[in-house]
């Protein structure tokens, strides 16, 4: 059953009024927005209800909403909307939204529209409840945008008593909004009218006396009741007349429960205890349609009559009494309509009351993003208020203005200790460091917050339940961002993994893990431990996005955050696929708050996969998210901007971005992002030529590692320690420094890092080889970014594809090649060639002449292109190379023993050239082994790399 704002109102009795009808659709089909202007009483409802069942029974789909004062807050409107559109895939309303919440309405509407084939109109009555500045207005402004480059699939019809406001009003100037106002009866309406209520045909007289209604349905309809009663009436005593006819209907002992029950919106016959009169009087009058709308839960009044009830309430009833009242009424509808009892109990100014609605509701409120309407409930209620409802104007006012909600969680959290309360103490103390992280602008005062924990859990008591987990996970992300060095970071990580393990909540589980996962990459420099948690957890979020079972709160905590994984351990594409997979979730849902760091994940991985492409559409986008952490954003951008100008080539800028992020990073107080952007700017300096600068910010870099005693840091620095010194020629340090760089990689497992450019790493790894520094560090990590040799390098440089050529032919592949099972005769014939006549290659002619000597036609050439397919789907399609019309194997990617030899000593293979790529029978095979026996005359050319 819809709730009363979304059902739509009962037509099936009502007078069709044809001629309004069609003007109104003629309206509609005109403009994207059609404001209907009326009297109360006027007949807006009814008409607009005729005009949905019409356009619905058409194939149009119609959404309705009754407007009221919570609407202020568009998180209601937006919340009622998804759930009358049945699709989880709308997306969400979230405070985050409260800066450009235009820019939400047009891609809600967006996508609810491309749902819907028969096209939307969406239908809001009561428009007048909203003042005249409402944002609200201007949401309806951006959706008109849509609207009108919809092709007429989207329109809107507004209800109302008084003229558009100034958002919309321009409209009728720009052509998008008509108002409508034909609402008044001719005389032959009227007669119309009054056979279908009374069954009669009007006399002469009687038409006289209504000509006083002036058109006006409620004027005619309660003229049409009382024959002359009325016919010198003025029009704002309708609805004193209708009160008072109501009520002189009913027996005495029964008029003052009507008359409170009006309090509500609607009164739902199961809920609200009115007498059997009563109840009939209500389902006669509705029969009749005479100012009371039948609902399949029970009855609303016409605005008029409820009005008139409310206002003879305030006129009657002293303020006690009519408190009570309300209260009463709240009493009876908290259930099945706690937003209409919420507002009973504020007006009864009952505090205590609201506070008990609050702990059964508040949470699911917040969920829906009704912040600002929590906090309009919460500012009218008197003051002072008591801790435990000043917990939850925290927790309302924490997306809207994070800074404000921190001294009033403190508050909260020191009441609660004073009170021996734990529960509420371990929520305020949470919602202090939520309210540093959706702030994440500066962390000043973060890490002091474990301080309290513990000195708060010695007064209460460690944390129970389920705080075990939320307080341990929150102080693992206030020391790693506020106090990275101290040494109880490792004890709330323990406790974290512990209480994980205890948890059944999928998502505070998944949440804490997330950040756990950050812990162990970034501060323990546990990398292995990382990819166990990882594999543990990926599965887990994987069932929860397919069946919808994990909130996307939680999937997006754990893709920003596990994407870290992808990229640092060399697996490019599962990072991309969550950043994007990511993105578009927060699209989806509404949830921006990882927007953020989805993107730098993805940024990190592109920049370090050297992909500027992908790189530089993602840093267009970081530019247009998460506008409250201005100096966060800023300075992250820089950073990322500063390693990708560096590794272009531009150190000027690169030094010009790194110095502008460097006192933002100073000024956030976080240990983590000065360490990151020192990471960029010792190497800007350094290619920009001042070297004793670089020296300085990598001695900061090493003097923060050493602090936090973090490897992950301490290996950021030795990274920008062996470049100076490779920069400088200082061979001593460069191999000390090295040395460490491979160490700590070693250990930590360390594939990528922030600030990767490969032909720097390239060239270190050409000095660890040469210098015999860890060489199969070297190795591993240089087969891992499948790195190229730098130029003049002469030694065993390690490749994907290996082929020893000495005895026999023989492959092998860091990642085994499709070749279909064992490579065929003529595609280790075809291998042979490229091997033998390496490096010069071989025109695609003579591999035909070769290959397939008695082919006939274009048979030869169609073979060939054939086996090199295969051949490269075997080796690695960048590995064989084909320009001009010459294949040749790629000596970036490709190593052969053979090739070594020759440029080690070719003299030394003259005794055993028979054996060279034995079991092949091919021109250049054979030339090959003639030129090994007889080095002298047919010396080979040394090629360059030494391969």
């Amino acid at each position: 059953m819809k709730p009363y704002k979304l059902a739509l109102p009962s037509v099936e009795a009502a007078w069709r009024r044809d001629r309004s009808l069609q003007a109104l659709s003629g309206a509609l089909s005109r403009q994207p927005l059609v404001w209907m202007l009326g009297l109360p009483g006027a007949g807006k409802t009814t008409l607009a209800a005729q005009w949905v069942r019409q356009a619905q029974g058409a194939g149009r789909h119609c959404v309705w909403y009754r407007l009221d004062e919570d609407d202020e807050d568009i998180a209601a409107l937006f919340d009622a909307l998804r759930q009358t559109a049945g699709a989880a895939d709308l997306p969400a309303w979230s405070p985050a939204h409260g800066t450009e919440p235009d820019r939400f309405a047009r891609q809600f509407f967006a996508q609810w529209l491309e749902a819907q084939p028969g096209g939307l109109t969406l239908v809001l009555d009561d428009c007048h409840r909203l003042g005249a500045g409402s944002g609200f207005f201007g949401v309806v402004d951006a959706v008109v945008d849509l609207a009108r480059s919809s092709g007429g699939r989207l329109s809107l019809l507004m209800l109302s008593r008084r003229a558009p406001p100034a958002p919309l009003s321009r409209g009728q100037v720009a052509g998008w909004l008509t108002v409508f106002d034909q609402l008044s009866l001719t005389p032959e309406d009227v007669a119309a009218v009054v056979h279908h209520v009374s069954g009669r045909t009007l006399s002469d007289a009687e038409a006289r006396s209504l000509d006083a209604a002036e058109g006006w349905m409620a004027h005619v309809l309660a003229l049409t009741r009382q024959g002359g009663a009325m016919a010198d009436a003025a029009r704002g005593s309708v609805g004193e007349f209708l009160c008072e006819e109501l009520l002189r209907l009913l027996p005495l002992a029964e008029r003052r429960p009507l008359r409170l029950a009006a309090e509500l919106p609607e009164l739902p016959r199961d809920c609200v205890p009115l007498a059997p009169a009563t109840r009939r009087l209500l389902d006669e009058l509705a029969a009749q349609r005479y100012f009371v709308e039948p609902l399949p839960t029970g009855w609303r009044l016409h605005d008029l009559l409820r009005d008139g009830l409310c206002a003879l309430n305030a006129q009657l009833e002293p303020p006690p009494e009519l408190a009570a009242a309300r209260r009463t009424a709240a009493g009876w509808v908290a259930q099945a309509m706690p937003e209409v009892a919420m507002h009973l109990l504020v007006a009864a100014g009952d505090g205590e009351a609201v506070q008990t609605l609050l702990d059964r509701e508040g949470q699911r409120w917040l969920a829906q993003g009704r912040h600002r309407q929590l906090m309009v409930w919460l500012g009218a209620l008197p003051d002072p208020a008591p801790a435990a409802r000043e917990i939850w104007r925290a927790e309302a006012l924490l997306p809207l203005a994070p800074e404000e909600a921190r001294p009033v969680f403190a508050r909260c959290r020191a009441a609660a200790v004073a009170a021996g309360q734990p529960d509420a103490a371990w929520r305020a103390w949470c919602g202090e460091v939520a309210s540093y992280v959706v702030q994440w602008g500066a962390v000043q005062g973060l890490a002091e917050l474990v301080d309290e924990l513990e000195a708060m859990a010695a007064t209460l008591g460690p944390p129970a339940g389920e705080w075990q987990l939320r307080c341990a996970a929150d102080a693992l992300t206030a020391l790693m961002y506020g106090r990275a060095e101290d040494p109880r970071i490792r004890h709330y990580a323990d406790a974290t993994a512990r209480n994980m393990l205890l948890s059944l909540d999928a998502a505070a589980r998944i949440g804490a893990a997330a950040q756990l996962l950050i812990y162990k990459l970034w501060w323990a420099g546990d990398f292995p431990g990382g990819r166990v948690l990882y594999d543990t957890y990926e599965s887990e979020v994987e069932r929860g996005h397919a069946d919808g079972s994990l909130p996307a709160l939680a999937r997006l905590l754990w893709w920003s955050n596990a994407a870290i994984v992808d990229w640092q351990c060399g697996d490019p594409a599962r990072c991309y696929a969550k950043v994007e997979q990511g993105l578009a979730l927060a699209q989806s849902s509404g949830i921006h708050l990882r927007d953020f760091f989805l993107l730098t994940q993805g940024i990190f991985c592109a920049l370090s996969q050297e992909d500027w492409p992908r790189a530089e559409a993602w840093l267009a986008q970081l530019a247009h998210t998460e506008r409250g952490h201005r100096r966060l954003d800023s300075m992250v951008h820089h950073f990322f901007r500063s390693w990708h100008a560096l590794s272009r080539g531009d150190a000027a800028l690169a030094l010009a971005h790194a110095e502008t992020a460097l006192p933002m990073a100073e000024a956030l107080g976080s240990l983590f992002h000065r360490v990151i952007v020192l990471s960029a700017l010792a190497p800007a300096r350094l290619h920009s030529g001042d070297l004793a600068g670089a020296a300085e910010a990598y001695r900061m870099q090493l003097a923060l590692a050493k602090g936090s005693q973090n490897p992950t840091f301490a290996y950021i620095a030795f990274c920008a320690g062996a470049e100076i010194a490779l920069v400088a020629g200082d061979h001593e340090a460069l191999r000390k420094q090295v040395e460490r760089m491979l160490t700590v990689k070693h250990l930590g497992g360390f594939h990528s890092d922030c600030g990767w450019r490969s032909p720097v790493r390239a060239r270190l790894m050409a000095f660890a080889l040469e210098a015999g520094v860890l060489p199969e560090v070297a190795r591993q990590w240089i087969r891992q970014k499948r790195l190229t040799p730098p130029e003049g390098f002469a030694g065993d440089w390690p490749v994907p594809v290996r082929i020893k050529a000495l005895q026999g032919l023989e492959v092998e592949l860091d990642e085994p090649g499709d070749t279909g099972g064992k490579p065929a005769a003529r595609l280790r014939e075809l291998l042979g060639a490229l091997v033998a006549r390496h490096p010069q290659g071989v025109q695609q002619a003579e591999l035909q002449d070769w290959l397939w000597p008695e082919a006939e036609g274009d048979k030869a050439a169609a073979s060939l292109k054939v086996a090199v397919h295969r051949l490269r789907a075997w080796l690695g399609h960048e590995s064989v190379l084909l320009r001009q019309g010459q294949l040749s194997l790629n000596p970036q990617r490709v190593s052969c023993d053979l090739w070594q030899a020759r440029a080690r000593d070719p003299m030394a293979l003259a005794q055993q050239a028979d054996a060279v790529l034995a079991g092949l029978d091919l021109p250049p095979v054979h030339q090959l082994r003639q030129q090994l026996r007889n080095p002298m005359r047919a010396p080979h050319p040394r090629e360059s790399g030494g391969r």
